[in-house]
């Protein structure tokens, strides 16, 4: 009579050997860095799980820093982090966000990246998870160009904040805050004009098929290009930022030098510029 088995079966699947299979599968997964997926696995959770480039911890770092742990989101920034109960931790709601996605199928995925330069700081923006999500949800919307300005506009914050220039103390800094959450195009297009216009600070309202001339340099904003311009602009005048000089039927404004000069320092340009 052979000798009793330690794994009877009675023709039931042998447990045991199941399990240990299947931590096998596992081990080999973690030995070779490759994310363990059941076998019923959508095709495209295996895809984007397989190839997702992760930042490391310091580049997660260098990005919060460079924005002063701040949301990058010029309309938002909320801090991200702050004093936990247990004096020896902090708390951190921020994300290392990728301005190009992490894996394909992912928002704004440049499949050019190598994954070297998918993990880089250069590819990242610092966002508080609300905002993380909303990029993310919107590709249309929050474009690789807008995603990159935002960044620039941040660190300048930042840089200008840690300089103490008087265009981003703490009192005027709440008020750019807001005129950047409701007229963000607008400033945009402005940082534009005084890049090329540095002295300008004079500026007229009207429509592309009206005709205008004007003895000197004036930058000109068309109702065309903005839904609800005059309100948009009547929000700037009660921030202090502009100023109503209309001496005419043509509407027309001045930049206060405050605005001017945020503007400026907070123009995205080119990455590097200041």
């Amino acid at each position: 009579m052979p000798a009793p088995s330690d794994n009877p079966s009675d023709g039931r699947p042998n447990a045991g050997v199941a399990s240990r299979t299947q931590e096998d599968k596992r081990s080999l997964s973690r030995s070779s860095q490759i994310p363990y997926m059941e076998a019923d696995t959508p095709p495209e959770r295996i895809t984007r799980g397989a190839m997702r480039e992760e930042f490391p911890a310091h580049t997660r770092d260098v990005l919060a820093k460079r924005v002063a742990s701040q949301c990058s989101n010029p309309g938002c920034r909320q801090r991200t982090s702050g004093p936990h109960d247990d004096p020896n931790r902090a708390i951190n709601v921020g994300v290392a966000a990728h301005i190009t996605a992490a894996s394909p199928g992912g928002p704004r995925y440049d499949p050019a990246l190598s994954p070297k330069e998918r993990r880089s700081p250069e590819n990242g923006i610092w966002l508080c998870q609300t905002c993380s999500k909303l990029v993310d949800s919107d590709e249309s919307r929050y474009s690789l160009e807008s995603l990159r300005a935002w960044k620039r506009i941040a660190e300048a914050m930042a840089r200008g904040e840690i300089e103490q220039r008087r265009e981003l103390t703490s009192e005027a800094t709440p008020r750019f805050m807001k005129a950047e959450q409701l007229v963000r195009g607008l400033l945009m297009e402005m940082r534009t004009d005084l890049a090329e216009n540095p002295l300008a600070r004079e500026f007229v309202v009207l429509k592309r098929a009206w005709s205008y001339s004007s003895s000197g340099p004036v930058l000109v904003y068309y109702l065309d290009d903005h839904p609800e311009l005059e309100n948009k602009l009547r929000i700037l005048q009660n921030l202090g930022l502009i100023q109503d000089n209309t001496f005419t039927n043509v509407k027309r404004f001045v930049m206060t030098e405050e605005l001017a000069d945020y503007l400026v320092a907070t123009n995205p340009g080119p990455p590097g510029g200041c």
